[in-house]
């Protein structure tokens, strides 16, 4: 199975997917981190695409066929922001339905605290980052897609949470 792990930055994926590493059934897994890619200028996406969305959708399409040649004995869990369509379409325009998304999500308050104070990247706290989270969050509740709120726990136990709520019984096995 792939989980897509989704959500704005400051939300706490990157986190979740450390303290998943840590986990006794963490060999179960294998991780994948869309930073693991460089994103273009705005100069340099205008010159492939028509705009963010468009690389955006790119982005997400190229990480899609990564994904899709991984190790077979391992679930995937891939940490990405993204717009959910593009996953949803792209994995039924390859008929894989093996797959799973969830949108890791807290306040904006919590994000701009967190992406301020903890990672020092006081950039990344405004309005276009607060709009996305909400975004996101809307668009996953119409679409009935999971939603972690990583604000409510402190990040060991919130990865514990994670596991038990996605994989129950068969955590760290495919």
């Amino acid at each position: 199975m792939i989980i897509f792990l989704t959500g704005a930055c400051g939300v706490g994926k990157s986190t979740l997917l450390n303290n998943l590493k840590l986990l006794p059934s963490a060999e179960g897994y294998a991780f994948f981190h869309s930073d693991q890619s460089p994103v273009p200028t705005e100069q340099e996406m205008l010159k492939l695409h028509k705009g963010w969305a468009e690389w955006q959708m790119a982005h997400t399409e190229k990480w899609m066929d990564r994904l899709l040649a991984r190790p077979p004995h391992k679930h995937i869990i891939f940490d990405g922001q993204f717009n959910l369509d593009y996953v949803i379409d792209g994995m039924a325009r390859r008929k894989v339905s093996d797959y799973r998304i969830v949108l890791i999500h807290c306040p904006v308050a919590e994000m701009n605290r967190r992406l301020i104070e903890e990672r020092r990247q006081p950039d990344l706290a405004h309005k276009d980052q607060a709009n996305w989270n909400n975004f996101l969050h809307k668009q996953a509740t119409e679409k009935g897609v999971l939603i972690l709120d990583s604000s409510l726990l402190p990040p060991a136990a919130f990865a514990r949470h994670f596991e038990a709520t996605i994989f129950g019984a068969d955590a760290g096995a495919k």
